[in-house]
């Protein structure tokens, strides 16, 4: 609007000094001469002229006198305004030439930038396209340096060299030569990328799906928003590197080094992580669905929202890991490191925990339906309020476990949202029924006993009316927050 309105004064100021300053100027000239003349004429009375014998035949010769000396100076002042403004005119259209002047060379030194722009961006990409990987190189930061010099160009040159980076390493001769290490191009230029120019290509979008980038080394790599699905990353290094909302399905990163990265809102669907190093990640709200994390390092990473359901987290190590209202369901678990993890109110139905560590894990409020924890160590864990359903516990350690206020009637859970807050309320102040709490629905399972749990040394007991109110409380906050994510 203000751009507008600035717009519309330049144009009616060009109006006028193309239309009004002639007629203006002509005016003032014949104002100027009448002046001039009058003031010559005024100057000129003598005593024996025509207006000064009739003032002295009408009595007022002496008034004409004092008249005369105030007609002049009011001549004067009048001859000075016009000169005045005749004066501001001329400077204006003197500055207005000036800014035509000025305009046309700025406009030719655009025409001639631009032009250069053309000729320095034809040069390099024709160097980009060279058989030779020095001359290609050499391309490569001439529109690196185009993209320091010029912000309209960013996007346009990372568009270049991610598709640079695709074509190149797609081709089965470059696979077949650099299967297991990337080349010095092909390193270079991800690191000139996503290293040096981490700042310069702030907000760029990033396109290297397919891309066959195996043992490259980005440290802190700016990749957020990058579209990196189906692109070949094991073993390579991307320690602290931002990815949140990358889309990395079906990726392949066995053996990834992703210390620090930030993957949060990260889609990491059906990706292969088999021995990746989380270690201290950020992942809320990371989707995993049918991912394969086998032997894959999560330890202390945060991952609260986490999405894990059907995923494959064999000899996993989550030891420490945040995972509150984390989804798990169908999740394969074998074997994983949960000691200390924070599962609150986690949904893990149907997973696979068979020989997993969950010492000390707190599980406060989780749903747990069909888990299998054959041989786990749940050893001093902590699963107050939480549910069980046709869990099996066969040869399970409990030493120690925290079980007040489990519900497990089978009757009790209707649906995994619509249940906990009948269980919380239905159970203030019971006592903890053992064969509830490890239900076994499969024929030839050997139901816990209430003395099995009592030589485990496991805690059972009740809990309070407002210790139920503070759960089911916390539950709804839970499940609101995870409908609106």
């Amino acid at each position: 609007m203000r751009r507008k309105s600035i717009s519309k004064i330049k144009d009616a100021l060009k109006w006028v000094r193309a239309k009004v300053y002639p007629w203006l100027t002509f005016a003032m000239v014949v104002v100027l001469v009448i002046l001039l003349a009058t003031g010559v004429v005024v100057m000129a009375e003598t005593s024996g002229s025509v207006v000064s014998r009739l003032g002295s035949w009408l009595g007022i010769e002496e008034a004409w006198g004092k008249g005369k000396h105030e007609l002049l100076t009011t001549i004067a002042w009048c001859i000075v305004g016009v000169v005045s403004i005749w004066l501001a005119l001329s400077a204006d259209k003197r500055a207005s030439a000036m800014d035509a002047t000025a305009n046309a060379q700025a406009l030719t030194a655009k025409n001639a930038e631009a032009g250069l722009r053309q000729d320095r961006m034809k040069n390099a990409i024709e160097h980009l396209g060279h058989s030779s990987e020095s001359v290609r190189m050499g391309g490569a930061h001439e529109l690196f340096h185009l993209a320091q010099d010029i912000e309209d160009l960013r996007q346009t040159v990372m568009d270049i060299l991610c598709s640079h980076i695709r074509q190149t390493t797609r081709g089965k001769d470059y696979q077949e030569e650099y299967k297991t290490d990337p080349s010095e191009e092909i390193q270079s230029l991800l690191t000139l990328l996503f290293e040096k120019g981490r700042d310069i290509f702030e907000g760029c979008s990033i396109n290297l799906k397919g891309s066959h980038l195996n043992r490259v080394v980005i440290h802190e790599a700016r990749l957020r928003k990058a579209n990196l699905m189906k692109v070949q990353l094991q073993s390579a290094i991307l320690t602290g590197a931002k990815l949140q909302w990358a889309c990395l399905e079906y990726a392949h990163l066995q053996n990834a080094n992703l210390q620090f990265a930030h993957l949060q809102n990260a889609n990491l669907d059906k990706a292969n992580l088999d021995g990746a190093n989380l270690d201290n990640a950020q992942l809320k709200e990371t989707g995993f669905t049918k991912a394969n994390l086998q032997n894959a390092n999560l330890t202390s990473a945060q991952a609260q929202h986490i999405h894990l359901m059907r995923a494959q987290l064999q000899n996993a190590k989550l030891n420490g890991a945040q995972l509150q209202r984390a989804w798990l369901p169908g999740a394969q678990l074998q074997e994983a490191d949960l000691s200390n993890a924070q599962l609150q109110k986690a949904n893990i139905n149907s997973v696979q925990l068979q020989e997993a560590n969950l010492s000390d894990a707190n599980l406060h409020g989780a749903f747990l339906y069909n888990t299998q924890l054959q041989g786990a160590n749940l050893s001093k864990a902590q699963l107050q309020g939480a549910s069980l359903i046709g869990v099996r516990l066969r040869e399970t350690k409990m030493e120690g476990l925290q079980l007040q206020g489990v519900g497990g009637k089978e009757s009790d859970h209707p649906s995994w949202r619509d249940s906990f807050e009948q269980i919380m309320k239905n159970r203030v102040g019971k006592d903890t029924d053992p064969n509830a709490i490890v239900w076994e629905s499969s024929k030839g399972q050997q139901r816990a006993t209430k003395e099995l749990l009592e030589k485990s040394g496991a805690v059972t007991g009740s809990y309070t009316g407002e210790e139920a109110e503070q759960w089911i409380k916390e539950y709804k906050e839970a499940t609101q927050e995870t409908d609106e994510s």
